[in-house]
């Protein structure tokens, strides 16, 4: 069998990602170990490689940093030395290191395509180019097996061949190299970045900004529990809505009306449980007694979730784009003044349903 069949082809096995932490302007870096490189039989040349998104859109160029060979004490060669024997079938291991530099655009890309994502990861494919030598010179078994017949050992007809080295058993015109006249191989491998980590450890670092992650428990038993539950949770996914609004549009409406929404919401779940009532108009408030109560007597925290639910509530209904078309206009909103009163309320829900939960009404 030619040894071109028996050559396998490496596989990207394992790659980790970091925030750099060392250079000035924002990037990725990258580990990469490359398994099953064949020792003495072809020699994969690390060039560059490059990074898309995970819809294919070209991000950035990689630059290699870091190269090391692992896994045996042979050193990578293309030329055998018989004089040590060299093993048949020896694999090396490669570790490549390397950085992506990313500007602002490649950078609101990615945040972009992690919020559209069903699990809020960030996924990215990440390629690796090499330069491939392969070896023409057989093993001695194969030598004795093919007898004179050294024509090109299986590799392919439009290969481009280089002559090095001292003829071997007399033969004067033994080609020993061989590049592929493609010239590179390349490598894919996938990248995913869960969510939490992305906003822990990448966002500030690239300068997207830095998040606390908020866990929101569903409360256990309730006394209508149909209703309520399916409440809370469409309060939960209109505070989701109302944040990733406000990147998506970059203006002031589709979040406060994503708010005022949750808040009703909300509001409507803690009817069942009589911490809320509905007025005559069909408005929703909260019933400060009934939430002193739950909080075990502190008439001041029933106060302040009282205030700050229900200004919250009148902002993001009375904001500069109503919600509601008879009301006038409110004060002028920045973008970022709508996304702290998603985060007021997001805590306001919060401590209500951990109160919940951990206190049975």
């Amino acid at each position: 069998m030619q040894w071109a069949m028996e050559l396998e082809s490496p596989k990207i096995t394992s790659t980790n990602v970091e925030p750099c932490r060392d250079t000035i302007a924002p990037c990725l870096m990258f580990n990469v170990r490359v398994e099953g490189f064949d020792a003495g039989r072809g020699i994969y040349i690390p060039v560059d490689g490059a990074l898309y998104s995970d819809d294919e859109k070209f991000l950035t160029r990689i630059i290699l940093d870091k190269v090391s060979f692992s896994g045996t004490s042979f050193p990578p060669q293309i030329i055998v030395d018989y004089g040590e024997k060299y093993p048949r079938d020896l694999k090396h291991t490669l570790i490549l290191g390397g950085k992506a530099l990313l500007d602002p655009k490649s950078i609101n890309y990615i945040e972009e395509r992690r919020r559209i994502n069903k699990y809020h990861r960030v996924e990215l494919k990440l390629k690796i180019r090499f330069i491939v030598l392969y070896s023409t010179v057989h093993h001695p078994d194969d030598i004795y097996r093919v007898g004179k017949d050294f024509r090109l050992a299986g590799l392919p007809n439009d290969a481009v061949m280089l002559k090095a080295g001292k003829p071997l058993l007399g033969i004067n015109k033994l080609k020993l190299l061989g590049i592929n006249n493609t010239v590179y191989s390349e490598y894919e491998t996938p990248i995913t970045i869960e969510g939490p980590r992305w906003v822990r450890d990448f966002a500030p670092a690239l300068g997207l900004g830095n998040y606390v992650l908020l866990e929101l428990p569903l409360p256990g038993p309730l006394p209508e529990p149909e209703e309520s539950l399916q409440r809370f949770i469409n309060a939960i996914k209109s505070l989701k809505r109302a944040r990733e609004a406000i990147y998506e549009t970059l203006s002031i409406g589709p979040p406060l009306t994503a708010l005022r929404n949750a808040l009703i919401e909300a509001c409507y779940a803690l009817e069942p449980l009589k911490l809320a009532t509905r007025s005559q108009n069909g408005g929703c408030m909260l019933v400060k007694e009934k939430l002193k109560e739950l909080f075990q007597g502190n008439e001041l925290l029933a106060k302040l979730v009282t205030e700050v639910f229900t200004n919250v509530k009148t902002i993001s209904t009375r904001g500069p784009e109503p919600t509601q078309p008879h009301l006038a206009p409110g004060p002028a909103l920045t973008l970022y003044q709508v996304e702290s009163l998603i985060g007021l309320a997001t805590f306001i829900l919060k401590l209500l349903l951990d109160t919940l939960k951990y206190r049975r009404i």
